[in-house]
């Protein structure tokens, strides 16, 4: 099986494999009779892992690609991404020929088959229908890094507000499997909003290649144990080039971004404290429609509108 080109294959560990820990090395040993990428099969396997071998296998957990793997190691290492992106690649082939890992494109089918909410009916014909009007520019999703001093104070307007957060009552999207805990709480700054929706708009104008208008900057919210949001598109008159940013999080598992691609391809995209999504809001299908395990996950959105947009009403 072959890496993708774009990044987006995400490593999962085999079944069968075990790791010890040998000095400062890490050797994985498989009993598995699994075939081997070449056809061939091994009663015992084992193999070896340095120090920069072991940190990309302590990353390759299922839930992370390719892509978010070679930046979280430039993060720790402050290395080029560039160089990672090729380093990483070559030994993930290594492992996935020798049996260790086996690949997951974007979305990781175990998760499809079940844990996940759908979006009831109602609401995705809606959101069907507001889609079809909404012309598709080309853009798709990326991740990039926040501005650090912009990553702090986001932290900071979180921590100096926690007492002023308020139930979030009238979001529909947003649901919960624990009935002891509020779905999510809210804590709206207009004027810290606009400021935050002003910074961040030629970062969102560099990305998109086009002039925007401001639309909606909505957070704090924070989502709480059991929280799941229904998969949704975004107003399709104003919210059209969108970003969603992690500000603060403890969880014990990861908790994705599920996002459809133009083509309708399923992807997660898991997006650490700091770390933001572009993405056409009005247009990809979105959302984190598994149940959240963890203590709060903090979040903001920002939304733009091309300027001169306008729907399709003939579709």
């Amino acid at each position: 099986m072959q890496i993708d080109s774009n990044n987006t294959s995400v490593p999962s560990r085999s079944s069968g494999v075990r790791q010890f820990e040998v000095g400062e090395d890490l050797v994985l040993t498989s009993d598995s009779m699994a075939e081997r990428v070449d056809g061939t099969t091994g009663d015992r396997r084992a193999m070896t892992l340095n120090f920069s071998g072991s940190a990309i296998w302590r990353l390759c957990d299922g839930q992370r690609s390719l892509e978010e793997i070679a930046e979280q190691l430039a993060g720790e290492f402050s290395a080029d991404k560039s160089v990672l992106d090729d380093q990483v690649k070559s030994f993930v082939d290594r492992l996935i020929a020798e049996g260790f890992l086996t690949l997951k494109d974007g979305l990781l089918p175990d998760r499809l088959a079940s844990g996940m909410y759908l979006t009831p009916p109602e609401y995705l014909n809606f959101f069907e229908n507001n889609r079809k009007r909404v012309r598709p520019l080309g853009l798709g999703f990326s991740k990039v890094r926040l501005d650090p001093e912009l990553h702090e104070r986001l932290r900071n307007h979180l921590a100096a507000n926690v007492h002023n957060f308020r139930s979030e009552d009238t979001e529909r999207l947003v649901r919960t499997e624990d009935s002891r805990v509020i779905p999510s709480v809210v804590y709206l700054d207009a004027a810290f909003n606009r400021q935050v929706l002003t910074e961040l708009q030629p970062a969102h104008e560099e990305w998109s290649g086009m002039p925007l208008n401001q639309a909606a900057c909505f957070g704090v919210r924070v989502y709480q144990n059991g929280s799941y949001l229904f998969n949704h598109i975004d107003h399709s008159r104003t919210h059209v080039v969108s970003g969603t940013i992690c500000i603060d999080s403890k969880l014990r598992r990861p908790w994705p971004l599920y996002i459809e691609d133009q083509d309708g391809n399923p992807h997660e995209v898991s997006i650490e404290p700091g770390e933001m999504v572009f993405f056409e809001g009005a247009r990809l299908m979105h959302g984190r429609p598994y149940p959240m395990d963890g203590d709060y996950y903090a979040s903001m959105f920002v939304h733009y509108t091309p300027i001169g947009w306008d729907l399709d009403d003939e579709a």
